[in-house]
């Protein structure tokens, strides 16, 4: 009897490598972003079949144990081996029916349509890995269409790719023919479609999130649009197989690595509420669903603040314009051309002499696309000796010069996201007029540019004032001493 038990457990042996070799391959063909039925439908009954002879070799064995002196132990032991392979063997086949009920749900749905959809244009991959799901997703219609020979399925394929780009030039390495049609497909998925490609790239792109929040010193930012970016770059993850339930330990720290200060707090807060923590208090999912709440609050705050904006948008307006008539403001400001490495820009400055630093708009930043040189912690001291908490400005190179370019100062300035209120031009015509007879050209008295978008500080205006004092006679507010432009800067004017 031991000798059958020893034969029986060999040929045991050979029959479970046979059935974890073919569940292998149902994992593989799972783990795909489309997965092929009928490849599985193939592989189900393969895997069936091993399963039967493994269970029939088991009984036989089974039966041998229990004959045996020590039965009890023996018989424990090689059934909880056994019960592996029966429960993988359901999990599979479970897994394989949930794709059946999808694909004909789909079916059903398409055959109950009653109205005309507009035709789908077909997506142009330009090569970048990022966009290849999306692209594959919606050519491998095509591409599993048994109905369609392959030479038309290359002509669609090199409609689908965008000419002279990286993906138009693996396509177009191939003849057009039927042939070289997979070919072409195992080239573009070998290029650009690896799985562990594609991860890695959405893992990188959340730790450049983590660095660009490093470096802004975790500074207020656009919750919603970081959330949506955070939730687009977790769902391309899980579409490659890295679940949050498999990955949440590690992508969990990652995002909260990207939110701002206050963000961080009150989710800490939130999940000490209860005075406990446990593990599950920590995982992505609870993370996602805060985030989701916040995003909801904010965008109603944001709604309850500007609900009646419209309403009142004229009268402030009208209020505005009032105040701005009542007293005529002689803030220094100028006209100027704003360059950085590849962009120009003719923006509106203030000189303010009371500024220690130079600072640039972001939305100046933004349109130039400049890249900052560092970032600076900046404290502000106030009158009275009191100081502010530190704040963080990115550093720009810039180039400022007049409108015609006879003058031109390098110099660095910090990001701000707002430089001042609306200061108003000078347009008293007795005050044009008389700098006008003395050869000055106010620049800011002939364009429509209003908004301050940059500030040059006591840092830089040193360089810019020549020392020359021009007098007029003109009474510039209702208290009665006479002044003026008390400098000429140098063509900035």
């Amino acid at each position: 009897m031991t000798m059958d038990l020893t034969l029986l457990k060999t040929q045991r042996k050979s029959f479970r490598t046979s059935f974890t070799v073919c569940a292998k391959k149902i994992d593989d063909e799972l783990l795909k972003e489309a997965p092929e039925l009928t490849q599985l439908s193939i592989l189900k009954s393969q895997i069936s079949d091993k399963f039967a002879r493994l269970e029939t070799c088991q009984a036989e064995i089974t039966n041998l144990i229990l004959k045996t002196e020590d039965a009890e132990q023996a018989y424990e032991e090689d059934f909880l081996s056994a019960e592996k392979y029966r429960d993988k063997y359901i999990e599979l086949c479970s897994q394989i029916e949930q794709l059946y009920l999808k694909d004909s749900s789909t079916k059903d749905f398409s055959e109950k349509r009653k109205f005309k959809l507009q035709k789908i244009e077909l997506k142009k991959f330009d090569g970048d890995a990022k966009n290849y799901l999306s692209f594959w997703s919606q050519f491998r219609k095509i591409h599993e269409d048994s109905s369609t020979p392959n030479e038309d399925k290359f002509q669609y394929l090199l409609q689908a790719v965008v000419p002279k780009s990286k993906a138009a030039r693996v396509v177009e390495s191939f003849p057009a023919t039927a042939d070289n049609y997979q070919k072409a497909i195992s080239q573009l998925q070998e290029r650009f479609g690896r799985n562990y490609l594609l991860v890695q790239i959405h893992v990188r792109d959340l730790l450049s999130m983590v660095m660009k929040n490093a470096a802004t010193g975790r500074s207020k930012t656009d919750l919603p649009a970081l959330y949506d970016e955070l939730e687009a770059k977790i769902r391309a993850l899980e579409s490659l197989g890295r679940t949050q339930e498999k990955y949440g330990d590690f992508l969990s720290p990652l995002v909260e690595s990207c939110l701002p200060e206050e963000v961080l707090v009150a989710w800490e807060r939130s999940r000490n509420h209860s005075f406990t923590e446990t593990k599950e208090s920590r995982t992505l999912e609870q993370l996602m669903n805060f985030l989701r709440q916040e995003v909801k609050g904010e965008e109603m705050v944001n709604l309850a603040r500007t609900g009646f904006a419209s309403n009142q948008s004229s009268r402030r307006k009208e209020l505005h314009n009032d105040h701005v008539k009542q007293s005529e403001s002689t803030t220094a400001s100028a006209l100027v051309s704003l360059q950085t490495p590849g962009q120009q820009e003719l923006i509106r400055v203030v000189m303010d002499s009371g500024s220690q630093s130079s600072y640039i708009s972001e939305k100046i930043i933004t349109q130039l696309k400049a890249s900052p040189l560092r970032t600076e912690t900046v404290i502000y001291a106030l009158f009275g000796g009191k100081e502010t908490k530190p704040t963080y400005h990115e550093v720009f190179p810039v180039e400022v010069s007049n409108l015609n370019r006879t003058f031109y100062c390098s110099f660095e300035v910090l990001s701000e996201k707002t430089i001042c209120g609306f200061i108003p031009r000078i347009e008293n015509k007795q005050i044009l007029n008389e700098l006008k007879r003395k050869k000055i050209d106010f620049t800011d008295s002939f364009r429509n540019e209003t908004e301050i978008n940059f500030l040059i500080g006591a840092d830089v205006l040193g360089k810019l004032l020549t020392g020359n004092t021009v007098e007029l006679r003109v009474r510039l507010n209702s208290r009665r001493n006479e002044t003026g432009l008390d400098c000429i800067w140098k063509g900035l004017i």
